[in-house]
């Protein structure tokens, strides 16, 4: 799925009845070097690192104050919430 949006397809079916075996073990390959369809997560991590090597003291979730969405007032689901709303989703789609 990340390929086909990187690629700006839509149809993922297409995209695999269109791509030799040969050009996914490529794509595999690149994927595995530089990771596809997560540019705000390698932004953040290189933010990261480049902060924590010039000293800053870093949280344990520093990368995610980096990515879009962020908002540090947001209080955290507990484990208990984060099911809840799960159940509420699933019950959606019985629908």
């Amino acid at each position: 799925m990340r390929l086909a949006l990187e690629c700006g397809e839509w149809d993922v079916d297409r995209l695999s009845r269109e791509m030799s075996v040969e050009q996914l073990k490529e794509w595999i390959a690149f994927d595995r070097i530089e990771t596809i369809g997560r540019h705000w997560r390698r932004t953040a991590r290189s933010t990261v690192m480049i902060a924590a090597s010039m000293g800053a003291k870093m949280q344990s979730d520093a990368e995610e104050m980096f990515l879009p969405g962020y908002d540090p007032m947001r209080p955290r689901q507990t484990p208990e919430e984060m099911a809840a709303e799960l159940e509420k989703f699933a019950k959606l789609c019985e629908r």
